[in-house]
């Protein structure tokens, strides 16, 4: 019991007066992951050179095609209250939302491939599997952030926590948000760059460049 009082007391709750109960809210508690992709856009005016600048790999290096990704993680969170009648208020969260979403996702081809030529539609396979890649991985990621946004730390309808102010509430339940999905996000982010460096191997380089006679 001590420690559950010091884990509620280090995210910012202050633990009620013995008198003052908040009843049990109707309604329930629900953690909203949708995923958001743009249209993959193909691009076709960068040359090897400038595929190798993009990707990191300098000039000099023989890049054939590259997908480009940008993941945001957004929230939005909402709250229900009550006013107890001098003794303060009944606070808890009705809905998290959890928006992972790519701002961008494009496949550049190396403008040095002629449009529908057996380079380009195999740059343009192995290219695709880096697309499935990200939005694989936002998949497998929905289960786990609900589950941790699960927390008995975030107070709910059926056990809300009395507060001073709901302004106050709302930022220290936002606090406790984004220190429960932080870690979440960046092993997302790991995992997911580990999943795109095993589409990149060399026996897939192979089998690539073994498709079409001159490269």
């Amino acid at each position: 019991m001590a420690g559950l009082a010091l884990a509620l007391v280090g995210l910012g709750w202050a633990s009620p007066a013995p008198a003052a109960v908040c009843p049990s809210q109707t309604g329930s508690y629900r953690v909203d992951v949708p995923i958001e992709l743009p249209p993959v856009e193909i691009h076709h005016d960068h040359s090897r050179a400038q595929l190798g600048l993009l990707a990191f790999h300098g000039p000099t290096s023989r890049v054939l095609g590259v997908t480009a990704s940008k993941l945001r993680a957004g929230t939005a969170t909402h709250y229900g209250h009550r006013t107890l009648e001098g003794e303060g208020v009944c606070f808890w969260v009705d809905r998290i939302e959890v928006m992972l979403r790519y701002e961008v996702l494009d496949i550049y081809i190396a403008s040095e491939y002629t449009s529908g030529s057996c380079q380009y539609q195999a740059i343009l396979t192995h290219e695709k599997r880096h697309a499935k890649v990200a939005r694989t991985y936002l998949d497998d990621y929905v289960q786990t952030i609900r589950s941790a946004l699960a927390s008995l730390a975030i107070p709910k309808s059926r056990d809300p926590r009395l507060v001073e102010n709901v302004t106050g509430a709302q930022q220290k339940t936002q606090a406790t948000i984004e220190s429960l999905l932080k870690p979440i996000i960046a092993r997302l982010r790991k995992d997911m760059k580990e999943a795109q460096n095993r589409v990149d191997t060399p026996t897939e380089y192979r089998r690539v460049e073994k498709q079409c006679p001159k490269w």
